[in-house]
């Protein structure tokens, strides 16, 4: 009891103000992690090529295989949701509804992240998808998600590991190969665990205009990426600013890909891209699972033989 009188007194003949008073608000040296509620939607279009056994000529059909290109439209939309928790953390929502291949895929994803705008950002990343082809096909996958920023430079990127599964045949050919045997042809996604990784290095050449490249490794093979992000002159309600881009791959057996189109960046405020991507959401890695559909495709063949095939069809092949 003496100690505390000690106290007070002290505090009263420093003249020290007693009511009841709010807390002063803390001072932080940096920006917060996430500048408010913010988001971004998406429009995009393109394509993505994959390379295997051409099954469904039987003319052709003679070991050693041969090999084939097929591109596969696709195009859709993404949406973003990013809001701040607390000061030096944030989290962030991702949703893809888009087709690929004539078929429905849709799916989301999720960060948690610490970042200083100043410096770069640290998180975790996991995300899902189905693709209702091939009597349904589902990717996930859990990260560890990266970004560092020097200057006009920015490094970021995600590694972790994509799950899935070994699909159902999506499809067949039945035919007879040049030496009398009946033979069926199938294709099926091979969406097996294993390591995933999307990792780029961008230059922004203006505030306003960004060049990217990198690599992928994604449904079991690598490609080199490249793109390019440029905000376009015209101005939206509450400081929306909408950017044109363009994002192609070039990988191993031919796993390319090409897509461009339009994005929307919605905030607090009217900034340059270089401050929304590093002061507002993360990037959405959710158009990946279509290049992951394309590289996981598998094609296989049966040829039976002479003394037991039975009189095949006429040769069709359907396949989708």
């Amino acid at each position: 009891m003496a100690a505390f009188f000690v106290v007070l007194g002290d505090a009263l003949a420093a003249g020290a103000d007693l009511g009841a008073q709010p807390a002063a608000a803390p001072v932080f040296a940096s920006l917060p992690a996430v500048d408010g509620l913010n988001g971004k939607a998406e429009f995009f279009g393109g394509a993505t090529n994959f390379y295997n056994y051409d099954i469904y000529n039987p003319t052709t059909f003679n070991p050693p295989f041969s090999y084939r290109s097929a591109w596969r439209g696709d195009g859709g939309g993404l949406g973003t949701v990013t809001f701040p928790l607390q000061h030096d953390f944030g989290v962030q929502v991702d949703s893809i509804l888009a087709e690929w291949n004539n078929r429905f895929l849709g799916g989301g994803g999720a960060h948690l992240f610490w970042r200083d705008p100043s410096q770069g950002l640290i998180g975790v990343y996991g995300s899902g998808t189905y693709w209702s082809g091939a009597n349904g096909v589902g990717i996930g996958r859990a990260a560890g998600e990266l970004e560092g920023y020097i200057g006009r430079i920015t490094v970021q990127g995600v590694v972790g590991g994509e799950f899935g599964g070994r699909s159902a045949v999506a499809s067949s050919a039945f035919g007879v190969s040049p030496f009398g045997n009946a033979y069926l042809g199938f294709n099926w996604y091979d969406l097996h665990t294993r390591i995933y990784d999307h990792a780029s290095i961008a230059y922004y050449l203006t505030d306003d205009i960004k060049l990217s490249v990198g690599h992928i490794y994604t449904g079991g093979r690598s490609a080199a990426t490249v793109g390019g992000e440029m905000r376009l002159p015209v101005s939206f309600y509450r400081g929306a600013a909408a950017t044109a881009f363009v994002e192609g791959r070039i990988g191993e057996h031919n796993a390319d890909s090409i897509q461009g189109g339009l994005r929307i960046y919605f905030g607090n405020s009217d900034k340059t891209l270089i401050r929304r991507q590093r002061e507002d959401d993360p990037t959405n890695y959710l158009k990946d699972n279509l290049f992951t559909l394309s590289n996981s495709q598998r094609t296989g063949a049966i040829l039976l033989p002479k003394s037991s095939s039975p009189s095949p069809p006429p040769y069709y092949c359907c396949y989708y």
